[in-house]
């Protein structure tokens, strides 16, 4: 099972079922679905008044033969990581 908050790169055109985009998406700090994935990221890549936080903003990686391109998504459901 993936943490929440794993990044890995994605070769789909859509995000699998718990997992986002790396987009830069704006998100609800207060929405159950995504509460676990901002009480581990925070701030880091941008807020707005607490209320919202942004996912991570990774480009786009071209495929070798230059016909797709593969994605990073973030786990937003998974296992909450325990600290040491």
């Amino acid at each position: 099972m993936a943490m929440i908050g794993e990044i890995k790169l994605w070769t789909g055109n859509f995000a699998p079922v718990g997992w986002r985009f790396c987009d830069g998406s704006k998100l609800d700090a207060a929405n159950f679905d995504v509460h676990a994935l901002c009480s581990i990221i925070g701030d880091r890549y941008g807020s707005s008044d607490g209320r919202y936080f942004e996912l991570p903003n990774l480009e786009p990686v071209p495929d070798k033969d230059g016909r797709g391109v593969s994605r990073y998504i973030i786990c937003v459901e998974g296992e909450y990581p325990r600290m040491p």
